[in-house]
């Protein structure tokens, strides 16, 4: 039997859980505002996560590992989603450049974004999956809420069906005019 709690062994380490709740912890540094001081809490909040539904795994649906992988991977989306809430609802001060500190040089503009461009934008999104064939406007509302993995076992499409699917929704936004929504 292996060191790890979960009875998975990993080359890199005795238990793959840790080891990969530690590479996902610095794959997120440098990204959504995580700073190099935030991996170690990030790992450990990814292996409290994975414990929080550990009661959920069911060895006739898939093996231990392929479960901690999907736990971890919905631990940094739970991380992200709350980190970008934060980030949207921390109240922000804008400070003009006269009254500025010459300590810090010219400030970057860090007032509040208006609320209604977070309406409009809600409504374009509702407005361009409306416009969808039935099939591709169930997925493009699931990935509102869902991972494209848990998509995949929501409708019962294979990855490659959802990977095609939301190549197909990306181009209808951008043929809408989004071009952010492409990626690159």
């Amino acid at each position: 039997m292996s060191d790890s709690p979960f009875g998975i062994k990993h080359k890199r380490g005795d238990c793959y859980a840790t080891w990969y709740a530690s590479k996902k912890a610095s794959e997120l540094v440098g990204h959504f505002g995580f700073t190099e001081f935030d991996e170690e809490d990030i790992s450990q909040t990814l292996l409290l996560k994975l414990l929080e539904r550990w009661p959920k795994f069911d060895p006739d649906h898939a093996l231990p590992g392929q479960f901690v992988s999907w736990a971890i991977k919905k631990g940094v989306a739970d991380i992200i989603r709350d980190q970008q809430q934060q980030i949207e609802f921390e109240p922000t001060v804008s400070i003009p450049p006269d009254d500025a500190d010459d300590e810090f040089g010219d400030l970057p503009d860090c007032s509040v974004p208006d609320p209604s461009h977070l309406s409009a934008l809600q409504m374009d999104v509702k407005s361009v999956l409306e416009r969808l064939p039935p099939e591709l406007r169930e997925v493009g509302e699931l990935l509102q809420e869902h991972s494209a993995a848990e998509v995949e076992v929501l409708t019962g499409k294979s990855r490659s069906a959802i990977r095609h699917a939301m190549s197909r929704i990306r181009q209808a936004f951008v043929d809408e005019g989004f071009e952010h929504a492409s990626p690159g």
